[in-house]
Order: structure tokens, then sequence, then C-alpha cells
């Protein structure tokens, strides 16, 4: 009670500069790194990414916007700083005029399977409905992992709960039993 909002100060303090600290770009980077080598994380976040990142290189191919411009302004879409750089190099590479496919493969940013819609797009001259499809594909996988996610992990939340609950009471049993 002495010293409650001393300590809500430190929270806040200490919440404002974690906050500070995360929007620093190095740490920024190196978290989205690591985001990615998560085991069922990773592979969820490059789906959602690829996701987000083909849904709107697609509507502005279709939209009639140059490739080189569509894929500069798709990379803004992209919250992940590593995949955003990769695709952002993809991009300057294919202003120079590099052939897509190729360069999406080499980053090994997105998933396989985004790799093949590329090249099937760009081989039917329909890269933005292949990317359109893509996006159909990809929502309905990130889609599908994060049920089964929530399903790996109620359980495992309801274990933790049950246990701090039993910590509670085994504590209070025992200053019961102290008296």
């Amino acid at each position: 009670r002495e010293h409650g909002l001393v300590i809500l100060g430190v929270v806040v303090a200490l919440g404002f500069g974690i906050r500070q600290t995360m929007r620093q770009p190095g740490v920024r980077a190196a978290r989205d790194q690591a985001i990615l080598k998560l085991p069922q994380f990773g592979v969820l976040v490059r789906a959602i990414e690829a996701s987000r990142f083909a849904r709107t290189l697609g509507g502005l191919v279709e939209g009639g916007v140059a490739l080189p411009d569509a894929l500069a302004m798709s990379c803004r879409a992209i919250s992940n700083t590593l995949i955003a750089s990769a695709m952002s190099e993809v991009a300057v590479q294919v202003r120079e005029g590099a052939a897509l496919t190729p360069l999406v493969a080499a980053t090994g940013v997105l998933p396989r399977m985004a790799v093949g819609f590329f090249r099937t797009g760009e081989e039917t001259s329909q890269l933005g409905m292949m990317l359109e499809r893509l996006a159909d594909v990809l929502e309905r996988d990130s889609k599908l992992r994060i049920e089964r996610l929530v399903a790996i992990l109620t359980p495992v939340i309801t274990i933790c709960l049950g246990g701090a609950v039993a910590a509670i009471i085994a504590s209070i049993m025992t200053a019961i039993r102290d008296i």
C-alpha cells in the first residue's frame, strides 16, 4: 500500500521503455527473425504475410500497375521486416530487368507453394489472377493452422491455470494450518 504509486510508475516506465526499444530497427528485425524461426508460429506468420503480399500485389497487377511499381507498393503491406526487406530487394532487381519467380524463390522467405503460383502466373501471363488464388489458399491454410494451434494451446492453458489455482489454494491452506 505504501509503495503502490511507485510500483505503478515503474511498471508504466518499463512498458514505455520496452515499446521504445521495440521501435528500433535492429531490435525489430531481430524480433521478426526470431518469430520466423519458431516452430508453429513461424510458418503461420510466413503464410499470413505471403497472403497479404499476394493479395495486394495481385490487386495492383490486375488494376494495371506496372510490376516493379506494384512490387514496391506491395512490400509496404508486409509487417515482418525480414520478409519486407527481402521482397523490396526483389522489387529493385525486377525493376532492373530480372525475372520475378527466380528472385522470389531465391529469397526463401515465402512458402514454397507461393513460388509455384508465381511461376504459373508468370508463364501464363495471368499473374494477378494467380496471386489472388494464392492469397485465398494461404488464408485458408492460415485459418486451419490457427484452429490447430488453439486446439493445442487450450489444454496447455487449462493445465497452467489449474496449477496456479492449486498453488494459491496450497498457500492459503498452509497459512491456515500454521495459525
